[in-house]
């Protein structure tokens, strides 16, 4: 997640070109902009696979902010009689809850509910040593989203846990599908109110959503998802799910002013 005070950077050079000046030049590129923004702050991410990312950051005086694993589950060999226990016992493990489907846009009587679970779950997402601050959701923010992504041939779908007593909505999970590319399904978010944890919602959203694209994406092969290293709780379910970790990121922020000290020949 992005910060107001905080772009996020994505550059890169060819192998044959490295050593030419080119990352210099790009990053004086980035610090016109976040100088007209007035931005404070750069963060950019690098791939264990591109070590050369990492050296550049190290060398312009970034610090590490958040490591974050890429994991992956094949759908075709998912482990059926586990994910169908995880639905059955759901309603067992959290008695006065159920789940709600939604496949597009977030129908308008749905969107208060939803904006404050959204809101209140991603600001209690993992940020490790990430400098940035709490994340707001609007109406028309969420919408401009759902809109740009129906254009590019994206759709959400996302299975809500909703608690009976209130009808509050306390977790979700979320999936990407892409009618373009339909082997791959991105996971986005995954999680739970903390007042509502300790009840198995997450195992229950989860292996609801995966069941789901079995049933629904003959096409599909793989479900992709990111999680924070620090976040053992949805590591642990994902690795429960089969999931692999198939990459690590990690994401740096350097000060502007120290760029600009690196650029200039001082730091």
């Amino acid at each position: 997640m992005d910060s107001a005070m905080s772009p996020r950077s994505v550059s890169g050079v060819l192998p044959g070109h490295r050593r030419a000046g080119i990352g210099r030049a790009l990053l004086g590129g980035v610090l016109e902009g976040a100088g007209r923004l007035g931005r404070s702050l750069l963060m950019g991410d690098t791939r264990e696979a591109v070590p050369a990312g990492e050296a550049f950051a190290r060398r312009i005086g970034a610090g590490l902010g958040q490591v974050i694993i890429e994991n992956r589950l094949d759908l075709r060999a998912v482990d059926r009689d586990l994910l169908r226990s995880w639905v059955e016992a759901g309603p067992a493990r959290a008695p006065g809850y159920h789940l709600e489907f939604v496949r597009g846009s977030t129908p308008d009587h749905l969107m208060p509910g939803v904006l404050a679970m959204l809101e209140t779950v991603i600001n209690t997402a993992p940020r490790d040593d990430l400098q940035i601050g709490d994340h707001t959701v609007t109406p028309e923010r969420l919408k401009q989203e759902e809109r740009a992504a129906a254009t590019a041939g994206l759709e959400r779908w996302a299975c809500y846990a909703v608690h009976d007593a209130t009808g509050d909505y306390v977790g979700l999970t979320d999936i990407v599908v892409n009618s373009a590319a339909p082997a791959r399904v991105h996971v986005g978010n995954t999680a739970v109110k903390p007042a509502h944890r300790g009840r198995a919602l997450g195992k229950w959203l989860k292996a609801a959503m995966t069941q789901k694209a079995l049933d629904e994406l003959p096409a599909a092969h793989w479900l992709v998802t990111s999680n924070a290293a620090s976040n053992e709780a949805m590591l642990s379910i994902n690795r429960q799910l089969g999931f692999h970790a198939t990459a690590e990121v990690k994401t740096w922020q350097v000060s502007a002013e120290r760029a600009r000290a690196y650029l200039s020949g001082q730091a």
